[in-house]
């Protein structure tokens, strides 16, 4: 029975390169608890919440939809490419591999 624990936790531990939900909500949380402390350590001393109290009629925080953001950044990626592929086209006679000098043999195409 033993063996069976022990084989099944090594199979878990082993079985994803990356971490788990749970350490990486640890790693979230003492980076928040760093970041807290970097910024008291900047603000000599306030806290975050008073400064946050004071100065929240400044912004407004709301939640973003992923798929929008996804979505608006994709079409942005396109309308780029379109744009550079637009840029790139060339028109005949304009190529830069073209030779118009018909002095040089063999070079006009």
């Amino acid at each position: 029975m033993l063996f069976v624990i022990a084989h099944v936790w090594l199979d878990k531990s082993e079985a994803s390169p990356f971490p788990t939900e749970f350490m990486i909500k640890d790693w979230v949380e003492q980076m928040q608890k760093d970041l807290i402390s970097l910024a008291d350590e900047a603000t000599a001393g306030r806290s975050l919440i008073e400064i946050f109290n004071r100065n929240k009629g400044l912004y407004t925080i709301e939640q973003n939809d992923a798929d929008k953001l996804v979505d608006r950044a994709a079409w942005n990626i396109e309308q780029l490419l379109r744009k550079r592929s637009a840029a790139l086209e060339v028109s005949p006679g304009h190529s830069p591999f073209t030779c118009m000098d018909r002095s040089l043999p063999g070079l006009f195409i």
